[in-house]
């Protein structure tokens, strides 16, 4: 996906999470994260966007945060508006990733790892550039549980889309196996998207979901009138929520051949 091309333009407003939403990541992420340990950790952020984790996780944990993102567009967006004095951004891919060797205590990543160009490569790299007993987080939908996403109801091209192309649980735990981690734990957090079904219409003709592009153009204006008229016909407004997935690993001490 080539985020220079057009994602860029719209990431910031249609992929915005609000304060309360955000928090409740933070919180997730602590559970795995003491507070006493987290104030002394470099965490990278790979796949960092426009950075919408990056100055959270700074904040939050008192950490150093590298965020790594190959789009130049997205990479220019993150240092004008998500500045940090504990942030910096690198260019740089998962399977190249521009930190040295055990350079990193813990690693985040939030729906990024299906973008991956060979996600095997990035699971070495991960543990090239982590620290042993390091912590990777992957925020992501996976196609084995997407049954929670409330938007397919009006684009079900969308749920065919990421079904083919998201990786599973067991298929990502066994390549993350293969490269020295041990699961922790998975997790469905339940997160607010939108005050409304005409707030997640607003959001979504912003077509900033990366699915969108692999889309015919019928199907995502029929899918946004849809979801227009199922707007207007709400009379009492209700909370839109989706589940995402927090899949975590632990690094181990897995020693590669010279």
């Amino acid at each position: 996906m080539d985020y220079d091309e057009s994602q860029h333009r719209t990431y910031e407003a249609g992929r915005r999470l609000s304060p309360a939403t955000v928090a409740l990541w933070m919180d997730v992420l602590g559970e795995f994260l003491p507070g006493e340990r987290a104030a002394r950790l470099t965490i990278l952020d790979l796949g960092c966007g426009t950075g919408r984790f990056s100055v959270p996780l700074a904040g939050h944990f008192g950490a150093h945060v590298v965020g790594v993102e190959p789009s130049g567009e997205m990479r220019r967006k993150a240092e004008a508006n998500a500045t940090h004095p504990r942030v910096m951004y690198l260019e740089g891919y998962a399977e190249e990733i521009p930190c040295e060797d055990a350079s990193c205590d813990a690693a985040f990543m939030s729906q990024a790892v299906h973008h991956f160009g060979s996600i095997p490569d990035a699971c070495r790299e991960l543990y090239r550039v982590l620290r042993p007993d390091a912590t990777v987080f992957v925020r992501n939908c996976f196609r084995d549980r997407l049954n929670a996403i409330p938007w397919y109801d009006f684009f079900p091209a969308a749920k065919e889309i990421d079904n083919r192309r998201l990786p599973d649980v067991d298929e990502l735990t066994r390549t993350f196996a293969s490269a020295g981690f041990e699961r922790v734990a998975l997790r469905a957090v339940v997160q607010e998207l939108d005050p409304s079904l005409r707030a997640l219409h607003e959001r979504l003709k912003l077509r900033s979901l990366s699915t969108f592009e692999l889309m015919t153009e019928e199907q995502i204006t029929d899918g946004l009138e849809a979801l227009k008229q199922a707007a207007l016909a709400e009379r009492e407004p209700k909370p839109v929520r989706e589940a995402i997935d927090l899949l975590v690993f632990r690094r181990g001490e897995l020693k590669w051949p010279d």
